[in-house]
This record gives C-alpha cells, structure tokens and sequence, in this order.
C-alpha cells in the first residue's frame, strides 16, 4: 500500500464476535482419484524449465538429452542417477527468445554420433551475422574432443538459415533422423490466421508449411539444393552443407496442383506439405510412418500419417472441413486426409506424440500417444483396421511433448511452466482408482430436496459479486466442506482448500427470455477438490425437472426452442460439457473454484439469514482460517457488476476480464497468449497493451492487430474474439454460443476509452531518455516529492519535478472542503487520526476501495476540533 506521505496503516480495532463451528458436509462424491492413469515425477530432484524435447544418446542407452526452450540443452549422464550437466548453451551465442512459439524446438542425434560426434539443433536466433533479424535456423554442432558432457559451442555449421521476421507462431522445429539415415524437420505457415503470408501451397516459395528431408551426409547419388536465400552457404560460390535425396517426392517437378512450376525453384526438400503448425512429429521405426500433429486454426486439430509426397491440405482444408481458401483451391488439389481429428470442444492445440511399443504398458502397445496443450486430454489413438478410436487416458494442461526412458521403456511426459514444479513425469497405471460417482443427482446427498433444491446441512448458498457468462443462463451456488479443517485465505491469490472440498452451480434457461416462469433445469455440476487436484461432473435434469442423471463422461449437446429478447423464436444450443473440459476452465492455477475468492464474495448481502458481508461471515463461522476482520474489510478490493455506472470504465472492464479470462489467461495457465489479467496486476503490467496477438493474430490479415490498441477497438484482437468478429475465432473458446453483448460493449468502450493511453516503457523514455535507466523503476521517487513512479505515471504528473505529483486540494474553514483527481485504475483511501498513530477510515470519504467513474471527487466534511490529522492512501499499489 502507498500512502501520500506517510505510508504505515493503522488499525481500527473492533471486537470480533465469537468464532462458529464449521458443519461439514457429508455427500456422497468420492475424492480419490478418477483415472486409471496418473503422473509421477520421472526423475526425483531434476527441473527443467519449459522442456520440450528428449533425445537419446545413439552410443550409450542410459543417456538422454533434455532441451529448453530458451536456449539450453541438458544432459542426463545416467538415467539411473537423476543428476544433469549444461550440455549446450545457445544463448552464449545469440539471442535465443523464449517467446511464444519461438526457442530451442529441436535436437537430434547423427546416427553415427559415435563416430562423429555430430548433433543437429533448430532454433530461433535474432541477433545473427545476417542481422538483427529472428531466423528458422538447423545447425549442426559437434560434442567436445575430451568432455562427453559438453558440446562445442564453437562447432556451429548453419545449414537452413530462414529468415523469419514477421511473428514467433508455427514455428514448429521438430527434426529427427529416420531409419533411411535421413533428417527430417517441420515448419509451419509462418503464423497469423487463414495463412495470411500465402506459403501453405507453395512448392517454390520457401520453407514453411511442410515436413522437409535432407542428406546431412551430402552421399554423392543426391542432389544439391536449388539456389535459396534460405539455404546457408559461406559464399555464392560455395555448396550446401546437405544435399537433397534423389527420391524425394517433388525432385524435378514441373507442375504443383496442376499448375506449373519451374524445377529450378522447386524447394526439393518438401516430403510432405500443407501443415499449418505440425509442432512435433514422431517417426516409427518399424513401419517407417511418419506421424504429424497439426494445430488447427477454428475447427479441427488433426494427426496425419507422412510416407512421401502427401498434401495434407492447408489452408484449402483443415482438417476434415473445408479450410479458409477452400474456393482457391485449383481443381486439381487432392488432399490427403487425416487419420484422426478431433473438434475444438475438445482441446486447441493438439500436441504430438510417440507411438508407443514398450512393455511398461502392454495395453497401450502399439497405440499413438498424444496430448492437448489446452484442453489438457492425454489420449490413445489405436487403429482398427483403419478405424482409428480415441481412449482418454487423463487430464493434465500444459503438455509440450513426449518420449520414453530407453532404460525403463517408461512413458515421459514434458509439462510445461511450474504446475508440476518443472518436472519431467513418467505415466503410470494407478491400480485404486475411486471412480463410484451417484448415478443421479439425489445420490449425492447434496440436497434434502432435490425437487425444491433444499441443500443438505453444511451445504451453503452463495452468490458473487459479478457471475461468469453462461449464455444467459440463471444459477445457483453452493458450497461444501467435509471437515472441520479450513480454507486458507488469501487476499489476491486462489484460496487454499481441504480435500473433499465441494462447489456446486446449477443452471437453469429461460424458455422465453425474461420470464422467470418459463425457466427449465438444465445441469447441475460438481467440481470436488481431491488431495492434489479435482474433477469435475455433472448432472443433466430430466425434462420434468423432478431429477438429474449423471452426464456421460465425453458430455451432451442439447438445444433448446426458445423465444428470445426480440420475441423471436429459435434454437439454443447449451453444451453439458465432458469432465475434461470441465478442467480446462476450473484449472489449478486458477484455483478450480474461479468465483470463490476475496474479491467475489467481499459484498453485503442476505448471508446464512443475515444482512452482512460474506468475507467476514466466513471468517466469523470459522470456515477462513486468516480470513478479514471488520477493520480489513474496507481495504479489499471486490469485482464490480459490468453495467455499474458509478464505477470507472477500467475497473469494470478489468473486474469482467479476471472474472471470464483468469482461469487461462495468467502465467503459468494454459493459454497459446501469455497476457495476464489477474485483478492486482497494474494495467501497464498485463502484456494486453499493444502486444502482439498468438495463434489467430492478423484473423482478419490485419498486420496492425494487437491484443489490445489502446482507443481502436476494430484492431483489438481480446474484443474481436468476444464479439467472434473479422475473422476470429470465438473466446472463450467453449462452453459458450452465445455472445455477451453487455460484455463486449464494456470492452468495446474502455478500449475506445484510452486514446491517450502511454505505456510505462513510453513514459519514463519520455521522462528519462530510456525506459531502462536506473532511476526509471517503479519504486524510484527521482523528484524526491514522496510518490514513486509508478503513482506519478497512474496520476499523469511529471517524475523529475517536485511541484508536479498528485496532491488534494484542501481548504479548512468551519469545514473541511476538499477535491483531488481520481485514478480509474487505482481506489484512494482517507484516513484520519488525532495522535498521528492510530488511523482509521475518515467517516466523510470513501467507505471503502472504490473505483469512482468520476475524474475527481469533491468531499465537504465538518472539522473536527480540537486535532484532526487526514492522510490518502493507495491501498492497492505495492511498496
């Protein structure tokens, strides 16, 4: 908290009313867990930050490597010893982004490593000899003359050097060798939507959109590579460092789609095409298939199977549907199709993959294995007779690849950021899995009645602050705990919950909007906190609304007849969604509950049959261990309602975004775009503010698109996915067919609210010549006024001059008359003592945090005799 000048806060000390007993509940919902599989650490005491490749050593089986997207490569001496040494570092060579898509994306291993000590890496460099420009780079390095643990760093031999400026998505980078001695590698379409750069059905363009093979051993039957800005040579004069195989599919073709090219510009490397981001492929060994994972754009993830000379179809297809340039397609596109797809309800960024032949888990044998970055699904595909059938096998986000341990034959899993600590699991059958959920709703002893909606002792009711959009729907909530033992509260982060914990909501629809007699029961969900995660269900009522039945595990798909706001009639459709989607909203990071939390439930309302605020009831019946006092309670913060005027534009704006978007959208949540709208981080702090977009950017092929430009709407990518406008594909990305037009008209004017919006970045190069200099930091008061920068910047007053800082305007007479400019993002406390040590709430200013729609705020008080001292305070801001 920051105070104008003085900053510690005293406390009004009130007498708390006698602590109440928590009533436990006592329903019938299992808490162990619900998988047959589950994930154990694979190597005891190693983290890895943001892993996404493992290697095997080709000349000892008990080593394996282990890259890092931002640069590193690690190795694993010994399998057996989970012990590791810095293998190769490229960031001592160039800048290497750990950026959205963009890093270290892939290592192999010459098959004659034992020989030659050759190793093969694709990244992303920026500052290079060719300039100060990102690049798709293969390079091949070479391991150390004397240190089998340490590379060469001064062996690099560039051989693709792709310029690749435009946007670090579709990257892809994934090469191996295959069983003909060949390297393969992957890009994608070079980013943004709907293949705005035009490169997926190029043969003669340049390196994006395909599966490549090249012969890193230049054998003398194959062939140079066609002259190409992106294939490295020292001097025009000199060769490539490969050669391209004789047989690959498109050497010497005169014709592409049936239409003619010139085999002279032919890029002969392409073994497959059309892949919009083919992120990680797997080859087997055995059948020589080549299995590719393709991230969809709007529709459809998809697995392909690449023997030589497929076009998988991008951007004329995705998928099994007709891709964004389907009416380009010439008429002699043929499309290879996929084996498997699956639609976006079910995940968003398929990753792929292993096929598995080990003998840890005989019932997997022979199946491929892959995972949703999103969604979180863990997934078998097997093949029967050409029928390929998915088996979820359980759910954990944030996957970014797989491999196996060659000693163990076990199943390695790479999650990325730190919600399994940066671990490195290994799949495992779990052997007691407690899966016996009620058939219906009244098996769960969660109500008395369950016709009426009584609920059971220690089931408890509540209501936040600002509801979630459910498509219109009206719901209830309730709340459980098995125990005695509490919630661990916290102001700003999720609170912390005993296994057993249980919140329930039920939806019902109105048949005809706005007439609360034609609702119908739709579900009712659970979500139950286990010992190191949870799981979600749900319950779809009858049509008589007398019961509710367990949903299947892969959910429903309902529609409704209804009679809408303009009095017409059509279909609604609703989605019960399956248990895993379930988890892609309630995430751990999030704290699986999203509406249960400080700011939601700090309001005064009808609570437990009393008129009063929920926090400090909580706390009052014992079920918030550390929760509010009445002296804390006007310094929290709480969402304010999207049509409440009286609130600033920001902080209604910022209240619906944490609300709809925190549950993915903060570090370490499984969104493809790493802005964070967590309520306590500054505006200037949540990357939203002129970022660049991730995976959909430039949906309509706009270049100027960012997440959001402050004061154009129509190039905000965050309100052009809510409003499903100009090409882009709908947030949130399920759950929801209907768009919330109060939410989008919110979002719509904030942003066309900040014409004059400066980054901090700006400001203090403004300021101070550069936005990195010492005395530009946050904290730092140059002006030596009392007031940090960072209340300076929020205040529009200038840091280098004492006179310019934000100050109230004070007269005292027989009253005290004070005005001072209001923050829209930033609630001012008054504070008043008369001994200059204890303080407390000032009666006449604000009752608590609040964000005031108005620019300034004019208060009129009486003055108080014979001493009174007043102090503002910014309780939100950090010291």
């Amino acid at each position: 908290m920051k105070g104008l000048a003085l900053t510690a806060i005293g406390s009004l000390m009130l007498p708390q009313m006698a602590m109440a007993a928590i009533t436990p509940a006592d329903l019938a919902m299992p808490t162990g867990v619900q998988s047959e599989y589950m994930l154990e650490d694979a190597f005891p005491g190693l983290t890895f930050r943001d892993a996404l490749s493992i290697e095997h050593d080709p000349t000892d089986p008990n080593r394996i490597y282990v890259a890092e997207k931002g640069g590193k490569l690690w190795v694993i001496p010994d399998v057996s010893i989970p012990e590791k040494e810095l293998f190769l570092d490229l960031t001592v060579l160039h800048r290497v982004p750990n950026v959205w898509e963009a890093g270290l994306l892939g290592v192999a291993f010459h098959p004659n490593y034992a020989e030659n000590g050759y190793f093969y890496v694709f990244y992303c460099p920026e500052n290079t000899a060719q300039g100060d420009i990102r690049r798709n780079r293969i390079s091949r390095f070479q391991v150390s003359a004397g240190n089998p643990n340490q590379a060469d760093h001064s062996s690099e031999t560039i051989l693709i050097n792709q310029a690749d400026p435009a946007e670090p998505f579709h990257d892809a980078g994934d090469l191996h060798f295959g069983a003909d001695g060949y390297l393969y590698f992957t890009i994608g379409d070079r980013g943004g939507a709907d293949d705005q750069y035009n490169v997926s059905q190029r043969l003669d363009h340049e390196y994006f959109s395909g599966l490549f093979r090249i012969d890193v051993d230049k054998r003398p039957e194959n062939l140079e590579p066609n002259p190409h800005p992106s294939v490295y040579r020292e001097t025009s004069e000199d060769l490539a460092n490969y050669s391209v195989p004789v047989d690959n599919p498109w050497v010497g073709a005169t014709e592409f789609n049936g239409l003619p090219v010139n085999p002279d510009e032919v890029i002969m490397e392409y073994f497959a095409i059309g892949l919009r981001n083919p992120y990680r492929f797997y080859i087997d060994e055995f059948m020589g298939d080549i299995w590719i994972a393709d991230v969809g754009q709007n529709s459809e993830e998809e697995i392909n199977i690449a023997r030589g000379g497929e076009n998988f179809g991008w951007a004329f297809r995705e998928g099994s549907l007709n891709g964004p340039k389907i009416h380009e397609a010439p008429e002699a596109f043929v499309e290879t199709p996929p084996v498997y797809t699956y639609p976006r309800e079910l995940g968003h960024a398929i990753i792929g993959g292993i096929l598995y032949r080990g003998s840890v888990h005989p019932e997997l044998y022979g199946a491929y294995l892959f995972a949703d970055y999103v969604s979180g699904r863990i997934t078998a595909l097997r093949n029967a007779d050409g029928n390929y059938k998915p088996e979820l096998l359980l759910a954990q986000q944030l996957v970014s690849g797989f491999d196996t341990n060659p000693v163990t034959g076990d199943i390695l899993i790479m999650v990325k950021g730190s919600s399994l600590g940066n671990k490195i699991m290994k799949l495992v059958r779990n052997y007691d899995v407690n899966d016996d959920l009620p058939i219906m709703l009244s098996g769960t002893l969660a109500f008395l009645s369950v016709n009426e909606l009584i609920p059971a002792p220690g089931v408890i009711p509540y209501t936040p602050n600002l509801s979630f959009w459910s498509d219109m729907a009206v719901k209830q909530r309730w709340f459980a705990l098995p125990n005695t033992t509490p919630i661990d509260y916290h102001e700003n982060e999720p609170w912390t919950y005993p296994e057993g914990t249980v919140w329930i909501k039920h939806f019902e629809l109105e048949m005809e909007r706005g007439n609360p007699a034609s609702k119908r029961r739709v579900e009712t969900r659970f979500i139950v906190k286990t010992e190191d995660d949870a799981y979600g269900v749900s319950y779809q009522w009858n049509e008589a609304g007398t019961n509710a039945q367990l949903a299947p595990q892969e959910g429903v798909d309902l529609e409704f007849e209804i009679i809408d706001e303009n009095g017409l009639e059509r279909t609604q459709p609703w989605r019960i969604p399956s248990r895993s989607q379930c988890m892609q909203c309630h995430t751990k990071i999030a704290g699986y509950a999203l509406s249960f939390n400080s700011r939601q439930l700090n309001r005064v309302t009808e609570f437990q049959e009393a008129e009063q605020n929920v926090l400090q009831a909580l706390t009052q019946m014992g079920y918030l261990q550390d929760g509010p006092t009445a002296a804390d309670l006007p310094y929290l913060p709480a969402y304010a309602v999207t049509n409440d005027a009286t609130q600033s534009l920001e902080h209604r704006a910022r209240s619906y975004l944490a609300v709809n978007c925190v549950q993915c959208h903060q570090p370490g949540g499984p969104a493809i775009t790493p802005f964070d709208v967590r309520p306590q981080i500054p505006l200037h702090q949540t990357q939203m503010m002129n970022a660049l977009p991730g995976n959909d950017s430039g949906g309509n092929g706009n270049p100027d698109n960012r997440i959001i430009v402050p004061g154009e709407p129509e190039l905000s990518v965050l309100l052009q996915r809510m409003c499903e406008c100009e090409g882009f594909s709908r947030m949130p990305p399920l759950g929801s067919y209907e768009i919330d037009e109060g939410g989008v008209q919110l979002i719509h004017d904030w942003i066309a609210s900040m014409v004059d919006y400066e980054s901090y970045e700006d400001w203090t190069a403004r300021y101070f010549g550069e936005p990195h200099a010492p005395e530009a930091a946050l904290g730092s008061d140059p002006d030596q006024d009392g007031q940090h920068n960072e209340v300076e910047y929020l205040a529009k007053t200038d840091p280098t001059r004492y006179h310019s800082a934000w100050r109230p305007e004070i007269q005292i007479g027989d009253n005290w008359h004070i005005e001072f400019a209001t923050m829209p993002g930033t609630p001012i406390i008054i504070e008043s003592s008369t001994n200059l040590v204890d303080w407390s709430i000032w009666p006449y200013g604000p009752a608590k945090i609040d964000y005031p729609a108005s620019p300034s705020m004019q208060i009129e008080a009486p003055f108080a005799e014979p001493t009174e001292f007043l102090r503002f305070a910014f309780p939100t801001l950090q010291e």
